[in-house]
């Protein structure tokens, strides 16, 4: 894993998080269920470690986040599809190996 990857990802996992932010159904719940900046910063320290094994974010527009993700060449895993249990989802691994799953309640 070079700086760079991981550069790529924090600048996504960021943007994700200020749609997040700025989101309809914005509650305190979703935001960072209550995650405080030491325990962001730790959980970040992890995922560049590739400790995470396996990470779950939610969106409200799961196919604009897979296209600006897969932009930055991170690996795909699953392009986005609807699942029968009510989400639309999509997967990428990043450089340090994590599985990353995006998704959004289907309306």
């Amino acid at each position: 894993m070079n700086r760079e990857d991981l550069v790529l990802l924090r600048r996504a996992r960021d943007q994700m998080d200020r749609r997040l932010l700025r989101g309809p159904q914005r509650r305190e719940g979703l935001r960072h269920a209550g995650i405080s900046p030491a325990d962001r910063t730790a959980l970040g320290d992890l995922l560049a470690k590739g400790l995470l094994g396996r990470l779950n974010l939610s969106t409200a527009d799961v196919d604009a986040v897979f296209d600006h993700v897969q932009a930055t060449g991170a690996e795909v895993v699953q392009e986005p599809m609807d699942q029968a249990y009510g989400v639309r989802d999509c997967a990428f691994r990043d450089p340090a190996g994590n599985l990353i799953w995006i998704n959004q309640p289907r309306r």
